[in-house]
């Protein structure tokens, strides 16, 4: 169809690549022109220009790439973000096993050779009577550590109880800690690929916290530290407490105050040294 022809309104849409009723809209608009026919002019200079007009079409499509990218980078900053802050809610279970299981060793090691040679002096004045006070400190040491129990089957237990606490609780961040700045996509092939690798590792955590493999920070800190605290204190404490009485009965020395204190005084002092020697023990049997 040459362009100098008049159309009917049917063939001036398919022109435009329009409709017959879009057509009729821009004619009582007053944006085109039509014969006394009904008919238009394609070298009509208003014609002309509409034929020549930005399509709302073509607006759209030209609009449609950012505007998925702009949507999809949306949900990629709140998945990154859900990704994050698990990274920072949760801990491995692994490492403080293996760190609590080192420490049991050690400890149960140093309490099993105890009492060592040196400290003996320590712990007893008399000269002539430390050969014998020192068999029974080792008899008590032996009580004292079947009162302790199985340090690792209590590790296990402690982990096992930090494992399923906050575990339906919705992760948040932690306070003063801050998250990495996020860094937006430019393109919609970036969008896809980081979208697979945050969902891939979202999906295996939640895995790992219902296995117990990670466990939620504060839990996995407080049992932790419960059992530290606790074979502290019977090492420093409830050693000295609770088999004081029975040492000094056996040394022939009177159970009064005055004794059993300087007797625990002895002994935290040696046991605070034991302690040390276990944690650089254990700090240089990890690895860096």
């Amino acid at each position: 169809m040459a362009m100098g022809e008049s159309l009917s309104g049917r063939a001036f849409a398919v022109l435009d690549g329009s409709s017959p009723a879009a057509v009729r809209k821009a004619r009582d608009a007053g944006h085109i022109v039509a014969d006394a026919q009904g008919r238009y002019d394609p070298r009509h200079a208003r014609n002309r220009a509409w034929l020549k007009r930005e399509k709302q079409t073509e607006r759209r499509a030209a609009k449609l790439p950012e505007a998925r990218l702009q949507a999809a980078s949306a949900r990629l900053a709140t998945l990154e973000f859900e990704v994050e802050v698990r990274r920072g809610f949760y801990v491995p279970r692994e490492p403080l096993a293996l760190w609590l299981h080192r420490i049991a060793d050690a400890l149960q090691g140093a309490l099993r050779a105890f009492p060592e040679p040196w400290t003996v002096p320590l712990l007893w004045p008399v000269e002539e009577e430390r050969e014998a006070f020192a068999v029974i400190l080792r008899e008590a040491m032996a009580r004292q550590l079947e009162d302790m129990g199985d340090l690792h089957a209590a590790i296990e237990r402690a982990l096992d109880t930090a494992g399923t606490e906050w575990r339906g609780h919705r992760p948040e961040p932690r306070k003063g800690v801050e998250l990495p700045k996020w860094k937006p996509p430019t393109t919609m092939t970036e969008v896809e690929r980081r979208r697979a690798m945050a969902t891939m590792e979202l999906e295996a955590m939640k895995v790992a916290v219902r296995r117990g493999q990670l466990l939620a920070d504060w839990p996995a800190r407080h049992a932790v530290n419960g059992l530290i605290i606790e074979w502290q204190q019977q090492c420093m404490e409830w050693f000295s407490v609770r088999q004081g009485p029975d040492l000094l009965a056996k040394m022939r020395r009177p159970i009064m105050h005055s004794e059993q204190w300087s007797l625990h005084m002895a002994v935290q002092g040696v046991m605070r040294t034991l302690l040390g020697n276990v944690d650089r023990a254990v700090a240089a049997a990890l690895p860096e």
